[in-house]
């Protein structure tokens, strides 16, 4: 027989207050509100997903509906590694995290109605638009799919980019569509992913316009240039790909 879903804080061996998880019908109730999508960055998560506690047990948050925010592992780690000692940022209040929550449940649940009027195919009509010509594929998308980044590259190429995520978070550019919102939402934190992992790899080259992984790292630390090549490679396929499957979704709802 299975165990009952427990819930409330409970102490671990070494003497932390955690969170148990949420009964069994919460569980449900919040993935079927929110689509298994993010209710942050609206990306959709599949089995990538958890269940957060927005006031958290030891501060007398119990595990109902109203207390539960469905969130993707990459937000939660997030959220989760705010350091109370050496606040950097800002953290999500309560009321916050509940206000992205309940606008997230909201647009979900009115997706379908909203997304096939005709206003509603007009306005993600005009979205999807944009997007195509902020980072049209013969420019930059072009670029970085066929780009290999184990050889420099003009910063200039990718400007593009930089400039759709400082829009990214315009909510005159989300979709009506949740679906397509959740592609969005996956285009989105792929880019930002990208863009964190090359500014923290490669550099400017001397007397150049160019940036490029430092080439002395093919000499004295070859591991570690395959890997960086490697890996800003895997995140230029994920953007790649992310991005295809918006545009061929959305021009196949909506006709642009």
């Amino acid at each position: 027989a299975r165990a009952p879903c427990r819930s409330g804080p409970v102490t671990s061996t070494l003497g932390r207050t955690e969170n148990m998880p949420f009964p069994a019908q919460v569980k449900e109730d919040a993935l079927v509100a929110c689509a298994r999508h993010c209710c942050l960055c609206h990306k959709f998560c599949g089995l990538k997903i958890e269940l957060h506690h927005i006031d958290q047990s030891a501060a007398g948050g119990s595990d109902t509906f109203d207390n539960c925010i469905p969130v993707c592992f990459d937000c939660h780690a997030d959220m989760r590694s705010y350091d109370f000692k050496h606040p950097k940022g800002s953290k999500y209040t309560p009321a916050e995290l509940r206000r992205h929550r309940d606008g997230w449940y909201a647009k979900v649940q009115a997706s379908s109605r909203a997304a096939n009027s005709d206003a509603g195919r007009t306005q993600d009509a005009a979205t999807l638009r944009w997007i195509i010509e902020a980072l049209p594929y013969e420019g930059v998308m072009d670029f970085i799919e066929r780009h290999d980044f184990g050889a420099p590259f003009k910063l200039a190429r990718i400007d593009p980019l930089d400039r759709f995520c400082d829009r990214s978070d315009d909510p005159n550019l989300e979709f009506l569509d949740a679906d397509l919102e959740g592609l969005r939402g996956t285009l989105r934190s792929s880019l930002n992913e990208f863009r964190l992992y090359l500014w923290a790899h490669t550099w400017p080259m001397q007397n150049s316009d160019l940036q490029a992984i430092p080439r002395d790292w093919e000499d004295r630390q070859p591991r570690r240039f395959i890997e960086t090549i490697d890996q800003l490679n895997e995140h230029s396929r994920k953007v790649t790909m992310a991005y295809r499957d918006l545009v061929r979704e959305g021009r196949r709802r909506l006709g642009v």
